[in-house]
């Protein structure tokens, strides 16, 4: 039998095969802290040099997008986590769903 994985990638096409610290903060010119609060307008969250993926968690259900515009977004639901691959990326962009709310994220790093 032959198992077949896949390992994260990062900005420069390489395999991770770990992260080994993490920030919560993002890169932005003003950064953005743990926890952040979100509400009908698009925030932009500026990824880290070598981040791999982020862990956000919302406190009311809130979406997340790689558009600006918010044309397609991702639920989260309140209060659950969910990580998401990010090493290519240098934004992202987080707004409420139904209601304000703050969110708490990690960046994960090379």
């Amino acid at each position: 039998m032959t198992t077949s994985y896949t390992f994260k990638r990062d900005n420069n096409d390489n395999d991770v095969q770990a992260t080994t610290s993490f920030v919560t903060i993002d890169a932005s010119g003003t950064p953005k802290t743990s926890p952040v609060a979100y509400s009908s307008t698009a925030i932009t969250i500026t990824v880290p040099t070598n981040s791999v993926d982020v862990s956000l968690t919302p406190t009311t259900d809130m979406l997340v997008s790689e558009d600006p515009n918010m044309a397609s977004t991702y639920l989260i639901p309140a209060n659950s986590e969910k990580v998401i691959g990010i090493g290519r990326m240098t934004t992202f962009y987080i707004k409420r769903s139904t209601a304000d709310g703050s969110c708490y994220f990690e960046f994960n790093l090379l």
